[in-house]
């Protein structure tokens, strides 16, 4: 008698068990890394131009402005950040972007699948020519689609910027997700 090479019905029903338990536990290891790398990268996005908006204050010895913004051109007033942002040489410092006034760095595409939220009542990042940050320290939160904070980008008044981990304040205030 010869002996066939294939599986049974049985073996191949077990091994796609083994092979369906096997994702189970892989895919949300997974979904977590992708969320982390996103965050990272996004707050590397803001933490660079934020960086480079306050060097320009100090080599112009101008006022310098980041403010989120749909088109990178307009500044928007609710500290929504998602949707792209721009920085500018503020030279009259009147906050907004006007006539002749050199647009450093613009980013005008949505962030994908994370909200990006500041105070309202302070939502762009001022650098004076000294370098230093106008008003109280700022943050930019990150959070997830559901409102959960995952990060934020913190502006202290002497214009420096660094990282807060979600889980090293538990003060980190979620995002508004309406």
């Amino acid at each position: 008698m010869k002996s066939s090479a294939g599986m049974t019905l049985i073996e191949l029903v077990v091994g796609l068990a083994f092979a369906a338990t096997a994702v189970g536990f892989v895919l949300p290891s997974f979904n977590k890394m992708v969320e982390r790398q996103r965050v990272a990268a996004v707050h590397n996005l803001l933490h660079s131009v934020l960086n480079q908006a306050r060097t320009v204050a100090i080599t112009a010895r101008k006022s310098t402005v980041v403010c989120p913004s749909d088109d990178g051109l307009v500044c928007r007033l609710d500290g929504k950040w998602e949707g792209g942002w721009f920085s500018f040489v503020d030279a009259n410092a009147n906050g907004r972007k006007d006539v002749g006034e050199m647009i450093i760095a613009s980013r005008s595409e949505e962030v994908d699948q994370l909200l990006l939220r500041s105070s309202s009542s302070r939502p762009s990042a001022r650098f004076m020519p000294s370098g230093r940050s106008a008003g109280s320290n700022m943050s930019i939160r990150l959070c997830s689609p559901s409102g959960r904070a995952l990060q934020a980008v913190i502006i202290n008044n002497g214009g420096r910027t660094r990282r807060s981990e979600a889980s090293e304040n538990s003060a980190l205030a979620p995002c508004a997700t309406v």
